[in-house]
């Protein structure tokens, strides 16, 4: 079997030629990513929104190959449905409002595999697991989540949700196209984090893989956190 071997600057150029192609023919936003769109229209995938009974209780979506089953809830039964080649299945809990980013995430890491699939010239069925690691996990289901071509697909994910261009249109709009202020490696102040829900929201993204992104692409303007010290707990004390 032929293996995926990008490395990750490949990936990046990869997935950010493929968002720009899909804007380009389809008209798309350019303001965030409409995965759903370049899913069915660019690469020509079928979703499909089910509720997922898999033995494995973390999987929340699936790229079929035509030949892997899935259990799903059929009229109320445990069903397995053979799905055809370019099928994508979701979870239909993340169609809940509340759900919206974990759903684009869902659909960008199975967009993923497919497009490894692509490249790799393979056919291999996947599968997209969303775990609460403070809870208790099974050893396999821990390895099935983090093996190598998990880490890929969310890499790949990743790229095509948050491709710099967008992450810098963003950060234009909300903070002047100014690196983000942090403290330390991980604390902003109560307008850094302002900005930062902004461009999550604007982006159809949760907070962590935003600030991993800017992380990346150097827009953080980092401070000692004494000077969050003073300027939050110190001096306001004084002035109390």
């Amino acid at each position: 079997m032929n293996q995926f071997n990008m490395s990750n600057m490949e990936i990046e150029e990869f997935c950010e030629a493929l968002v720009l192609d899909y804007i380009r023919k389809y008209n798309a936003p350019t303001d965030y990513i409409d995965i759903r769109g370049l899913i069915t229209d660019y690469l020509g995938l079928e979703i499909e929104f089910e509720s997922i009974v898999e033995d494995d209780e973390t999987i929340t979506a699936f790229i079929a190959n035509g030949s892997r089953t899935l259990k799903i809830i059929n009229n109320g039964k445990v069903t397995e449905v053979l799905y055809p080649r370019k099928t994508m299945v979701v979870d239909k809990c993340y169609l809940a409002p509340d759900q919206r980013e974990r759903c684009r995430f869902n659909m960008a890491h199975e967009a993923g595999h497919y497009l490894m699939n692509k490249l790799c010239n393979t056919n291999v069925a996947s599968f997209n697991r969303d775990m609460d690691l403070s809870e208790y996990i099974p050893t396999e289901q821990l390895h099935n989540a983090f093996n190598i071509n998990e880490s890929r697909a969310n890499k790949i994910a990743a790229a095509l949700l948050l491709p710099r261009f967008v992450v810098e249109n963003a950060l234009k709009r909300f903070n002047k196209g100014e690196p983000i202020r942090i403290y330390g490696e991980n604390v902003f102040d109560p307008e850094g984090r302002v900005i930062m829900k902004q461009m999550a929201d604007l982006l159809g993204v949760r907070f962590q893989p935003l600030f991993i992104r800017l992380r990346q692409f150097g827009l953080l303007d980092y401070h000692p956190l004494e000077e969050l010290l003073m300027k939050q707990i110190l001096e306001s004390e004084v002035y109390a």
